[in-house]
Parts: structure tokens; C-alpha cells; sequence
């Protein structure tokens, strides 16, 4: 009687600590950023192992992504299969889902993730990725919890800007943050590409604008009560300017494969027609005083740092520039800048105020605008848009 009773009170206890075991997740400890549209959790674990596969059904080319990023999350190589199984992560392509919407779907057995485009499908996987449990790389099995998640963008448009002019960072640095943009589902890259401290892209037509332009003298002092942004002396004659770094069109190129296949457009940006005194410093032609003698800057800028909006050069100028960053870059937008032009030098140019009154225009801002206008019309011949 002792036994049967001890019996019965051992499957008794097998069973309440299997059902505590089993419990309906708490979705407060679900984090996922951003945070999806509808989220609903289940009971128990997918275990992901070194054995689970992978079936592709209609995006076949997010095969090797998949594989390649859940490999350096976990580092499981993840094994394609030609039919859905047991333990399987299964891609489907479906129908009516948004640009990019997706469903992700983990049940005990396997995990299935359902989108109309590989975006969404891709964005799927940046979600479960951020459900595997952290150091996971340790670990032989991952649990990952059961849930049901249902996402789209509540913006189309989902940009990160970096300046590399102030400060360039390596081609390396460039995807690095290009993956991070993945991770949180950004999908544009504004590409702070040239300003006063310098120009990062190869030009074919103007090379001193890489030669010249794209370097300054390293005034890098950590304590900025010594030697704050703007109060950095000016490069001396005799000075050699060491700092900085530019981009060749092939490491153009070989970055906007790297974010396309991140699902990421790059959005150039070239400013002008002020923050143009590393323009000035390569090609003194392009400024209100020729014969003036100009350098990179190396933190604050000239009173004057404006290309000259009287010379016909100038225009040529910037059709040739944005004409290869345009061919360059497929994103049918370019950014132009155009902010914090300083227009001293045109105030004080007799050419450009001669022609204000020739162009009809009242003053150096209308003297702007103009230039502004004869520069959309370079984009839009070349079937892009301007922002500025």
C-alpha cells in the first residue's frame, strides 16, 4: 500500500512539474526592437540545434543570408532541405502581405516564416534572431520560445545618417554599421559623403578632390577645453595634411551590393553650395577668389566656404560630380545639402553681383535659390529627385 501510494504520488509530482515546465510564456520577457505590430506567445520552446534545416520556398536567394546570419548568431551551420520537416526553419512565399510584412510562426516542431517579398521574409529573420537567447554560441540546443509574431513598417522611409567627412571611417566600419541598420530593420543609409573637413569619393573627372580634398591636418586634441571643434587653428603653409581617407568607386559599389542585399538604399549626399571648403582647397578656380590660397578645414570653417554661383565653371562642376555619384548609386534620390551657406564672398564679388541684376534676381539668397534650381534640373535630367 506504502509503495502504490508513493507511486502515485511520484506521477502526481512528474506531472504538476511537467505542466509548470509547459506554462504560457510571459510575453514582457519577449524583446524585440522595434517592437512588432501583434506579438501572442504559446507554451514551451523550438529547440534549435546543429541538425536543424532549412527549407526556401520561393525566395531561393535569401538561402545563403539565412544561413550565413544564424550561423554567426549561434554557430550553427543550418542545413538546406528540399521539403518542410521536423526541426526545420521553412521560408514560404505567400500572397497578400505588404512590401514588407511578414508572419513569423514558432511552434515546438518547427518554424515557419511567411512574406510576399524577401524584405519582409529577410526582416523575419532579424526578429528571430533577436529571440535566441544571448551567448547562445555556448550552448548545443537553443530554446527559442514559442510565439506568434505579425509585423509590417509603420514608416516607409527608415533612415540613419553618417558623416564620414569629419570623420572617415573604413570601408570595414561601413558595413559594420550596415549590419547593425539590418538588425533594427533601417532600410536607408544617408551617406554623409563630403563637407569643409573633407571629401571621401573617388571622382573620376576631379581627382585632386581626393588627392587634395579628401585630407586634413590632424589637430585631434582629446581635451576639448584645450582645443575645442571650432577653435582649431588653421592649416599653415608647410603643414602636411595626414588625416582622413576616401572611398574608390569599387568600394562604392562592392558597399551598396553589401546593403542591398540587406534590403538598404544609400542616399549620397554631396553639399553644396556652402560646406565646400575642401572643394576650394582642390579647385581655388571654383571659389570668388581665385588666386586665394585654401585648405581642408580642420574643424570650424572660413567665413567664406561657398563655391562661386557666378562662375560658369562651377555649374559644369557640379553636373560632372553628380553626374558620376549619380551613375554610381541607384537610389533615384540625391542629397545635396545646401544648408548654412555662407554668402560673404558673393556679396563682396563683383561678377556675382553683377549677375544678380543680370538674372533679375534681389539679392545672394535669391543668388541661392537659383543655383539650387539649375542644380535639380543636372538630377532630374538624370531620372532622380533632389533632397537638400
Amino acid at each position: 500500500m506504502n509503495k502504490r501510494l508513493l507511486s502515485l504520488l511520484l506521477i502526481v509530482f512528474l506531472c504538476f512539474s511537467g505542466c509548470e515546465k509547459e506554462k504560457v510564456i510571459n510575453s514582457k520577457n519577449i524583446n524585440i526592437i522595434p517592437k512588432p505590430v501583434a506579438l501572442k506567445t504559446g507554451i514551451g520552446y523550438f529547440e534549435l540545434t546543429e541538425n536543424t534545416t532549412l527549407f526556401v520556398s520561393g525566395f531561393e536567394n535569401l538561402q545563403n543570408r539565412f544561413i550565413e546570419e544564424i550561423k554567426k548568431e549561434t554557430g550553427f551551420q543550418l542545413k538546406l532541405t528540399d521539403k518542410a520537416q521536423r526541426n526545420c526553419i521553412e521560408i514560404q512565399s505567400v500572397k497578400n502581405f505588404a512590401e514588407e510584412e511578414y508572419q513569423l510562426l514558432v511552434a515546438k516542431k518547427g518554424i515557419t516564416i511567411k512574406s510576399s517579398t524577401p524584405a519582409g521574409a529577410y526582416y523575419a529573420l532579424q526578429t528571430l534572431k533577436q529571440l535566441i537567447p544571448i551567448n547562445s554560441k555556448s550552448n548545443k540546443k537553443l530554446s527559442i520560445p514559442v510565439v506568434e509574431i505579425f509585423d509590417k513598417p509603420a514608416f516607409a522611409w527608415r533612415g540613419y545618417m553618417l558623416d564620414v567627412s569629419r570623420h572617415f571611417f573604413e570601408k570595414e566600419k561601413i558595413k559594420k554599421v550596415l549590419d547593425f541598420m539590418a538588425e533594427l530593420k533601417l532600410n536607408r543609409f544617408h551617406w554623409h559623403l563630403t563637407d569643409d573637413q573633407g571629401w571621401r569619393i573617388e571622382i573620376k573627372k576631379y581627382p585632386k578632390l581626393t588627392e587634395v580634398g579628401a585630407w586634413r591636418v590632424d589637430y585631434t586634441i582629446t581635451d576639448e577645453n584645450l582645443n575645442d571643434w571650432w577653435g582649431r587653428p588653421f592649416q599653415k603653409e608647410g603643414e602636411k595634411a595626414t588625416y582622413g581617407g576616401f572611398y574608390t568607386q569599387d568600394d562604392i559599389k562592392e558597399i551598396i551590393a553589401y546593403a542591398k542585399e540587406r534590403h538598404i538604399e544609400i542616399l549620397p549626399e554631396i553639399d553644396v553650395p556652402g560646406h565646400s571648403q575642401e572643394i576650394l582647397a582642390s579647385y581655388p578656380e571654383l571659389s570668388c577668389e581665385p588666386n586665394r590660397k585654401f585648405y581642408v578645414a580642420t574643424g570650424g570653417v572660413l567665413g567664406d566656404n561657398a563655391l562661386c554661383a557666378s562662375n560658369p565653371y562651377t555649374y559644369q562642376f557640379l553636373e560632372d560630380v553628380l553626374g558620376e555619384v549619380m551613375d554610381l548609386f541607384p537610389l533615384n534620390y540625391i542629397h545635396i545639402g545646401g544648408d548654412e551657406c555662407n554668402k560673404s564672398g558673393w556679396k563682396n564679388h563683383k561678377q556675382c553681383q553683377n549677375f544678380i541684376k543680370e538674372k533679375g534676381l534681389k539679392n545672394e539668397h535669391e543668388l541661392q535659390s537659383y543655383l539650387i534650381k539649375q542644380v535639380e534640373k543636372m538630377v532630374n535630367a538624370k531620372g532622380k529627385n533632389l533632397i537638400g
